[in-house]
């Protein structure tokens, strides 16, 4: 396992947050509204990653229209999937880390282009899993021979948007070209990133050394988050900042699984998650007390799927899907595991079981009298100003 904080992938995720408006104070705002009587902790908890955002605000430009070109959102001609996560990712994800230190924006662009032409059709391919998610494209890798012709077909072929076919097509032809221009782009981001690190560097440290005490990753996982991860030749962790509160796991096309995880996420489990029964309970209740989450919920029991075929058969965006199997999975309903590089959904029956039994004793346990104090607070906006 290797573990690294990367600037680059934190340049990275800050750009695609504001061009796709996915930013962390609107996540801070949205989590004091729904959880108002422990506002002032989740402030606290997040506020290393609202104050690097504000400096990269303040200190960074993406004034550019490239800036949307390499980290917009792209969607299929249904606009339901999800293809690429963003072009960036496309052309610099999927980087297998075997090195002690972290290549430089430089470093990384020699690698990419010195990628041999096997190399980069399977690079392509990794993130055509997302762009056409029923697509079946194996035949073109179930050996060693790597037919760019029928490769380029294959990208004709798929189920997308024209726009999104010929950006692909555009992105393998000129390849070395587009990776040196968004390099360019991201050089002032990730040396801000860089400058700002004593905003965010307890917080990192205090992760890593937690992170640090694993024994067994599989078992990590599967017990701390219900994703259970799939065999690789090496899994490398990126803690993150600016996504303090999300876990993303993807098949790095390369023998290895990348695992993209906010340095926010335990405490921000352990807060909304955690603690009296009482409270354990009405998290659990809040996240199935949704029409749309109880129905796939109750969808998965009859058929475990991937996130495409949730978006699909419930007619929603992929981030409204991100979304609530997240709390589903935190919560303990659903657990999660990648299957041919996607995001494959099943019910956690055992702790559907336990949590149905749990809640049959526990209103009708004896009701102790205590005070009932008022929980609310004053907000605290002084992260936001």
């Amino acid at each position: 396992m290797f573990k690294y904080h990367c600037p680059i992938e934190e340049a990275m995720i800050f750009i695609a947050n504001v061009v796709n408006d996915e930013t962390v104070a609107k996540l801070a705002l949205e989590l004091v509204e729904n959880h108002g009587n422990i506002s002032t902790e989740i402030l606290r908890v997040l506020k290393p990653a609202i104050e690097l955002e504000k400096y990269m605000l303040k200190h960074v430009t993406l004034a550019s229209p490239r800036y949307d070109f390499f980290f917009h959102y792209d969607f299929s001609s249904d606009e339901v999937y999800h293809p690429m996560s963003t072009t960036a990712g496309l052309l610099l994800g999927h980087r297998k880390s075997d090195a002690i230190s972290l290549p430089s924006l430089d470093e990384i662009a020699a690698q990419r282009k010195a990628l041999s032409k096997p190399e980069r059709l399977k690079l392509f391919y990794a993130d055509i899993l997302a762009l056409d998610p029923k697509a079946d494209g194996d035949d073109l890798f179930n050996d060693d021979r790597y037919d760019e012709e029928r490769f380029l077909k294959f990208i004709d072929s798929i189920n997308v948007a024209a726009s999104v076919r010929r950006k692909v097509l555009d992105l393998y032809n000129n390849f070395d070209a587009y990776v040196d221009e968004l390099i360019d782009l991201l050089r002032p981001v990730v040396d801000a990133v860089i400058t700002a690190r004593p905003l965010y560097e307890n917080s990192l440290n205090e992760f890593e050394q937690e992170f640090d005490r694993i024994e067994n990753l599989s078992d990590y996982m599967d017990s701390k988050y219900g994703f259970l991860l799939p065999d690789a030749e090496s899994y490398d962790v990126y803690p993150c900042v600016l996504i303090p509160n999300k876990l993303s796991v993807k098949d790095g096309g390369l023998g290895n699984v990348e695992i993209f995880i906010g340095v926010a996420l335990n405490a921000i489990t352990r807060l909304l998650y955690s603690g009296r029964e009482n409270k354990r309970l009405t998290s659990m209740l809040r996240a199935i007390a949704d029409e749309t989450r109880l129905e796939i919920l109750h969808y998965l029991f009859n058929r475990p799927s991937y996130a495409f075929e949730i978006a699909d058969t419930f007619s929603i965006s992929p981030s409204s899907v991100s979304y609530n199997m997240n709390k589903l999975t935190l919560n303990g309903f659903v657990r999660l595991t990648l299957r041919g590089g996607k995001a494959y959904y099943e019910p956690n029956k055992g702790t559907i079981k336990s949590f149905i039994e749990d809640f049959t004793k526990y209103v009708y346990s004896p009701f102790p009298k205590k005070s009932i104090k008022d929980n609310s607070e004053p907000e605290n906006e002084v992260y936001f100003d």
